[in-house]
This record gives C-alpha cells, structure tokens and sequence, in this order.
C-alpha cells in the first residue's frame, strides 16, 4: 500500500494529556513524507505533542501501509521484543494482585508478549493492534468493538506515544480493567521527534495520566535508557479526578 505525499493533519487546541496549554518548542523533519513535524511543550505537565498532528485516519494510513514495521530490523525488534517480555514478566511476578487469568496486550505487534503471558500463567491472552503482521505469532483483534468481556492483566508496551489522544485510550483500558487487575505500561521519557509519535511523555506527565484515570499507581523511573514503567490498578470510579 502507498503513502500520500503528505499525511493529512489537525490542529490540536490543547495539550492531550493534562489540557493544558501549550506553546511553541521545537520542530523535526519526517524525509519520506518531505513534511515538518512541528513541536509545542506544556506549561502545565510538560508534556511535548505535535501541533499540528497527524490525524487519526491518517496514522491508521501509515500503519496499514507497514512502513512502520518495515522500518525496524528484524534483529532488533526481535531483541527488544525479548528484553520487554522479560521486563513485563518481572513486573508481572513481583506486582500482580491477582493471578493473570485473561490478558489484553495493546499494540501487540507480532504478538510474542501475549504469547508468553499465556505460557506463563496459562492466561487467555488476546493481542490488539491496527496493525496485522504478517509475522505475527498469534490471532490478532485489528477492532476495539469486538473485544468483550473484562481482564484482569492489561499491558500497553511503547505504544500509548502512538495514540494522538492517549488519556481516551488510557479510560478505554481502565474501563474494561478488573478490581484488583494490573495496567502495566511502558512509555519512552526521551524527546525524540517522529512522525507516528504524536506525543513525547515528560515524566510530569504520569501523576495527570493516572488521576484522569482514577488509579493507583507506581512509576518506575529507569533514567538510564529513558523509560518509565506505570503499574496502575482500577480505583474506584467515584475517585475519578479529571483536573
């Protein structure tokens, strides 16, 4: 499938995390689109965000198209698949207050966290992703509307910086999360400007993502590689602040 010459666009009128406002900062450059990706920063949480944006049909476009994928080397997606599997499997072990018994992998790729939470724990474990890999390892939902029911392990691994409006995807998560189920995300701290990264997460970021979200939460801050991991579990709605 083919790219448009240039990816259509959207104003954005606030910032997509805390809502706060936003000004002008930086600016990057995609070569295969000829476009400028032009950056504005937070005053509130800091938070950097493509402004304008890339709209919603357009990312779905892009990733459809299976450039994204064919941009990285096998080797390294398939070493970086296996330090992530490792790391969520610890996370898993060490935090986990129930015993994974249905899992929803968000963004799954090809599918390789999914299948090893099912090998591990003996988990159902689905994958979710725009995406369908002709590589992948598993059976993949490509539609949100037809995932049902609820579980009790959800893992979103460097994909929530992919999402133009990440705190809707976070309450999707959190709404068909379980009492006492775990969220276990993975987000890059770094500012790096990409076309389909329509967010750059500060760690400021976190404490307003979660609140959104009614969670409880701890953020492990891996400064070295600039990479936060969230492990939020559902609160009560009544607790929702969307300050």
């Amino acid at each position: 499938m083919s790219l448009p010459s240039k990816p259509q666009l959207e104003k954005v009128d606030c910032c997509p995390v805390c809502g706060g406002a936003g000004q002008y900062d930086i600016r990057g450059y995609d070569p295969e689109y000829s476009t400028v990706i032009q950056v504005y920063s937070c005053t509130r949480c800091q938070t950097s965000y493509h402004n304008p944006r890339m709209t919603g049909e357009a990312l779905l476009e892009y990733y459809a198209s299976g450039k994204y994928r064919k941009q990285e080397r096998r080797a390294i997606v398939e070493s970086s698949a296996q330090r992530r599997i490792r790391a969520t499997l610890h996370y898993i072990d060490q935090y986990a207050r129930v015993q994974p018994q249905r899992c929803l992998d968000v963004g799954c790729s090809r599918g390789y966290l999914a299948r090893a939470i099912h090998e591990r724990y003996g988990a159902e474990a689905l994958g979710y992703d725009v995406y369908h890999d002709p590589q992948a390892v598993i059976e993949i939902l490509d539609n949100k509307d037809i995932i049902t029911g609820k579980f009790d392990l959800i893992t979103c691994i460097h994909v929530l910086e992919h999402f133009p409006d990440p705190v809707r995807e976070l309450e999707w998560m959190a709404g068909i999360l379980e009492q006492d189920g775990m969220l276990v995300i993975e987000i890059p701290t770094l500012r790096v400007v990409t076309l389909p990264h329509p967010v750059i997460f500060s760690r400021e970021a976190v404490p307003f993502m979660m609140r959104r979200i009614g969670a409880e939460y701890i953020f492990i801050d891996i400064q070295v590689i600039n990479i936060g991991i969230i492990l939020a579990w559902r609160t009560n709605e009544n607790n929702r602040n969307d300050s």
